[in-house]
């Protein structure tokens, strides 16, 4: 399974999550959750804020990527590439045209978001739920991060010797 395969089977959860809690659209903020429905994506540039610089909007026929001018090429070129997230833009001066964008794009009042960002009422209860089974290439990323890890942490103790402090180490 190819990161478009994951991404595209993530999406469809999404939109039966939706269809279950009656909602027509899922705004997404949350860094974690970016990275989730990506496959591996980043949209922050602050690593200590929950929140990131760009949004995924999830509708039942689409998904949008919305950010600023600044962040869009960036983000598609880096972030989402070969994804099928629709790039919806707003000048990086005007933050408040992020609703305004999202309200061409659906029906505020039936969407939810997973920071109770732009206003919108944050999702019920279950939506972490999704994240709770890892795809296959989820499993394999996290082996190869517990292989690298070990490896680290083996070549660092390797390098100790007899006398060195805490300070030294």
């Amino acid at each position: 399974m190819n990161r478009r395969e994951e991404v595209q089977i993530k999406l469809e959860s999404v939109r039966a999550w939706l269809q279950r809690n009656r909602l027509e659209a899922l705004l997404i903020n949350s860094q974690a959750n970016f990275a989730w429905l990506t496959g591996g994506g980043e949209n922050y540039v602050y690593v200590g804020d929950a929140a990131g610089e760009a949004y995924l909007l999830v509708v039942p026929d689409r998904a949008y990527l919305l950010t600023n001018n600044i962040e869009v090429r960036r983000l598609q070129e880096e972030e989402v590439p070969g994804l099928s997230f629709e790039a919806v833009v707003w000048p990086w001066h005007r933050d408040g045209d992020a609703r305004e964008k999202m309200a061409g794009l659906c029906d505020v009042s039936k969407a939810a978001s997973d920071l109770g960002a732009l206003g919108l009422p944050k999702v019920p209860d279950g939506f972490n739920e999704l994240r709770y089974t890892m795809s296959p290439p989820e499993i394999e990323r996290y082996r190869r991060l517990g292989q690298d890890a070990a490896q680290a942490l083996e070549e660092v103790c390797l390098s100790f010797e007899p006398g060195d402090t805490e300070l030294d180490i």
